[in-house]
């Protein structure tokens, strides 16, 4: 289970970071969809008066991830509007931004399971007319893998002859 979300804004904007049930910032995290793994989609071929098909190819589709946020402002320190604002300043639409979600039962990744995405919406829900201090947010990430900040390397050799090179495996987180 994730334990906090650390999102890191392009260069024009700071980093966010939200801790499950640390509200101390004005931010409760209600829910985040998007983090199992995404479909794949498999084309095959068939043909006439043959059962079934030929396998051709497939590919893994983009992640969006969904972030539903509420806003609990401490009224000592916050306001509401000054809450939305930071969120805004965070997730503008079409900007790039690293996610780092951390768990709590991993010891093997000790900067976050990182993905990279763009932000495609960030709004109150569609139902505007209601009391509420929520915020959707869509983030569009188009390599679909999330990633270890520190990469394992493996040795081995490339080639026929002794020339040593490194690899960079990126895993299956």
């Amino acid at each position: 289970m994730f334990s906090k979300m650390v999102v890191v804004g392009d260069g024009s904007v700071g980093s966010l970071t939200v801790q499950l049930g640390d509200v101390s910032n004005g931010i409760n995290i209600v829910d985040i969809t998007g983090l199992d793994p995404v479909k794949a989609t498999l084309t095959s071929s068939n043909f006439a008066g043959q059962a079934g098909g030929i396998f051709q190819s497939s590919h893994r589709e983009t992640r969006n991830i969904v972030i539903k946020l509420d806003i609990e402002a401490n009224p000592a320190t916050q306001t509401v509007r000054s809450v939305r604002k930071l969120i805004y300043s965070i997730f503008r639409p079409e900007t790039q931004i690293l996610l780092k979600f951390y768990d709590d039962e991993s010891t093997d990744v000790t900067d976050g399971y990182q993905i990279v995405g763009i932000v495609e919406t960030c709004g109150p829900p569609a139902t505007r007319f209601l009391q509420t201090s929520e915020v959707d947010i869509s983030v569009m990430c188009f390599d679909p893998d999330f990633q270890d900040a520190e990469p394992i390397t493996v040795s081995g050799l490339t080639t026929a002859d002794a020339t040593a090179t490194s690899i960079t495996y990126d895993g299956t987180t």
